[in-house]
C-alpha cells in the first residue's frame, strides 16, 4: 500500500442500515436498486466503500427503491 493514501472502510449492510436508521431489507433495496451505488458481494454478504454510501444519501433528495 502507498503511504499518504487514505484507507478506505468498508461495512456491511447491517452496519449500514444502522448507520441510517433503515431496516436491513430496505436498505438491500435500495443498493440492488440503484447503479450509481457500487458493491461488492462477498460470499451471502454485501459490502460497499462507507464515504461512497453517505455522499450518496447527502446527494438524494428522494430515494426510490
Amino acid at each position: 500500500m502507498k503511504k499518504g493514501k487514505e484507507q478506505q472502510e468498508y461495512i456491511n449492510l447491517k452496519q449500514a442500515s444502522e448507520i441510517f436508521g433503515l431496516d436491513s431489507r430496505t436498505m438491500k433495496k435500495i443498493w440492488l436498486g440503484t447503479e450509481e451505488l457500487h458493491f461488492t458481494r462477498l460470499g451471502r454478504k454485501l459490502i460497499m466503500n462507507k464515504a461512497e454510501l453517505i455522499n450518496y444519501f447527502a446527494e438524494q433528495d428522494t430515494i426510490k427503491y
